[in-house]
Order: structure tokens, then sequence, then C-alpha cells
């Protein structure tokens, strides 16, 4: 396999960080040179003509050449007064073009990531498949020939389904972050509609925790629910809140015996309403059934509401893959489920979390439309369930 060559994208980071410190040591010495200049002035603005000697006071000649004397001084100190805020006006506005420079460092960084985690995975999930494609150097080459491939058909289909279903989805409008920073359950959100792939059956979350912690035994065809939630939260960078986890119960016994009890809540709890989930609490199923995980969104009286991997879409299809007995949920997707559905328990990592959507998140309000599609999901899941679609619920969400 070969890994991608960022020398060109890195080299013109480096570049860029470099002029960007030299013009921040410039911006600081102009700022110094012009705190010193209003320094002075300031102790000018303060001289109203006290303290001037006057040996000459006893003619008028004398007189009147002072206060000329004096007034002309004073015209110029409201001169370099007005210079000044000019000045300062000047190097405020360099210094906000320095940072917006900055933040467009930080875009090639990210970019340069994405890219080399972009590539990476497609070939991990196209190698051993008779459309192995490797990178070898030339991106146009690439993706030429990804194009040809049926992977690269599943990847624009996958792409137009989300972006349609984020438009058209009330949840994910209502409780996406409009303005300022996003939190977790916002890059989870941003997931929505993405799928498992049936070229390669693999899902991106399992493929991507497969490279990343080798030895664990992670597959890129695993089962991805707690793998979507690791991803979520490596990439808003949480993972050292919240580790990385295989098994839903494995993921629960973590966070329940970290020594932060206030921050565990039991699904009992939930059950008998002394505890209300909240935006950004991370649900365990480990109990009685299917093991499952996923992220909650919020909640109202009757219902817990989550976006979750591994998951049916809004027309209640779970993925099967031809000729074996493997079920697939396949899809990411906003859920909205009874409180009794988890037989486990909640988590609230102390990560940071829009406030003033987690405050309205205890008492969600949609549509009846809404509600009713989504409430749908799993009587169809049960019909599927009868004609021999899906004999485990144990292998999916």
């Amino acid at each position: 396999m070969n890994y991608v060559n960022t020398d060109a994208i890195g080299e013109i980071v480096n570049d860029f960080k470099l002029l960007s410190e030299e013009m921040k040591e410039k911006f600081q010495e102009i700022e110094n040179n012009c705190t010193t200049i209003k320094e002075k002035l300031e102790e000018v603005q303060q001289f109203e003509g006290t303290g001037v000697k006057e040996p000459y006071s006893t003619t008028e000649e004398t007189n009147t050449k002072n206060t000329f004397c004096l007034h002309t001084y004073q015209e110029k100190r409201h001169i370099n007064v007005t210079e000044w805020k000019f000045n300062q006006s000047e190097l405020k506005s360099l210094i906000t073009n320095q940072e917006t420079f900055e933040e467009k460092i930080s875009d090639l960084n990210n970019l340069n990531e994405v890219l080399i985690e972009s590539i990476s995975m497609i070939e991990s999930q196209l190698r051993g498949t008779d459309s192995e494609i490797t990178y070898n150097g030339n991106y146009k080459d690439f993706l030429d020939n990804l194009k040809k491939t049926s992977y690269w058909q599943e990847l624009e289909k996958n792409y137009q389904t989300s972006r349609n279903l984020k438009n058209k989805e009330e949840i994910y409008q209502k409780f996406r972050t409009k303005n300022g920073k996003k939190d977790y359950v916002d890059y989870a959100l941003d997931e929505l509609g993405t799928k498992f792939f049936n070229s390669t059956y693999s899902s991106k979350y399992a493929t991507w925790y497969s490279k990343k912690y080798q030895g664990q035994g992670a597959s890129p065809s695993d089962d991805w629910c707690a793998e979507f939630v690791s991803y979520i939260m490596d990439k808003s960078n949480n993972a050292s809140i919240v580790a990385p986890y295989l098994a839903t119960s494995t993921g629960a016994a973590a966070v329940s015996s970290s020594g932060k009890n206030t921050l565990w809540h039991t699904s009992e709890e939930v059950n008998n309403n002394t505890y209300q989930p909240q935006r950004g609490d991370i649900f365990y199923n480990y109990k009685g059934h299917a093991q499952h995980t996923g992220i909650v969104i919020g909640s109202d009286k009757n219902y817990i509401y989550t976006i979750e991997g591994n998951t049916a879409n809004n027309k209640g299809k779970y993925y099967v893959k031809d000729g074996t007995s493997n079920n697939k949920g396949g899809y990411v997707n906003i859920r909205v489920r009874p409180k009794s559905y988890v037989e486990g328990g909640y988590y609230s990592p102390e990560c940071y979390i829009n406030e003033e959507l987690k405050k309205n998140s205890t008492n969600i309000q949609v549509s009846s439309d809404t509600m009713n599609t989504k409430l749908a999901i799993d009587e169809k899941y049960q019909q599927l369930k009868e004609v021999g679609g899906h004999e485990q619920k144990s292998t999916m969400g």
C-alpha cells in the first residue's frame, strides 16, 4: 500500500507558518512603538499651559508671542493625536488580517489530514477487491481510477442521500448548532445518512477503527455502533475523555467505573424519572438483549432522541448482505426510542457542549409527522424479521 505523499502541502503550510511568524514579529514591533507614542501623547494631552514660565510677562508683545506659541503647540498636539488614532485603526486591521491568515493555515493543516485519512481509508476498503487501486503520488490518476469503481458510485449516492436528509430532517435542523463552536453532538449529526458499503462489506467507522487501533481485533466489516461513537469522540478531540471501545459493555464498564459516579446514570434512574437524558449523553444498551450504543440529542417525557451508527434508515431498512447470516443496521440515523429501550445506562462526558441546546434538549418537541416516521422504524423491523430477513437482533441497532 502506498501512503499519501504530502510533501508539497507540508512545504506550503511551513512557508505560511514562517511568513506568519515574521508578520507577528513586525506587528509586535509596531504595536510596541505605537504604545510608546501613545504614552507620550497622553502626557502632552495633559499639558494645558500650566507651569509655563513667562519671564517677559510684563510686555504685551511677549504675552502675544507666548499665546501664539502655546496655540501652535496645541494645534500640533491635536494633529498628532489624530494621526495616532488613524495608525491604531490601521494596526487593528493588520492584526485582524493576521488572525484570518492563521485560520487559513489551520484550514490547510486540516485539509492535509483529511486527504491522508480519506485516501488511506479508500485504499483499505478496496484492498482485496476486484477494483483494488492504490495511490501512486498522482492525485488525478488516483481519482480517475477510483471513479471507475462501484465503490465510487456508492460514495456519490451516499453523499447525495446524506445531504438531502440533512436538508429535510427536522431534528437535525433544530439541534445542529447554527452559530458558534461545534460540539461532539454536531460532529455526530453531520454524519447523518452515512451508510454501510455494500461493495466492500465495510463501514467508514470500522475501517477507521481497525487502522488506528491495530491489534484490538477490529475489522472493517464489524458491527459498528461503538466504532461510530469512538470515531466521533476522536474527531472532536475527546478521545481522552471517552476512550475508544469495540463492545458496548466494555465501553459502559470503563465510564461507569471512572470514579465520576455523578456522570453515570443507570437506566433505572431514567425509567423512574429521577434522571432526564440530555444532549451529549452516551447511552449503553448491554443488558438482556441487543448490545447497542449511541449519542443522545435529547428527550421528552416518554422518549429519548438519539444519533446512532449501524441502525435502520427512515424506511425501516436494515442492510443484509446476500448469502450471509450477518445482519447490519447499516446507517447513521436519528432515532426516537422509548426510554425503556436502554437497559444499561447513560454517561455524561465532561466535554464542551452547546449549553443553550443542552438546556432545550430535555423537553424536545417535534411534529407528529417526524414522530410517526421515527416510531415506525421498529415496526418495519418486526415485519422484516417475520419474513426471515433478520434472525439475530443482537447484531444491529
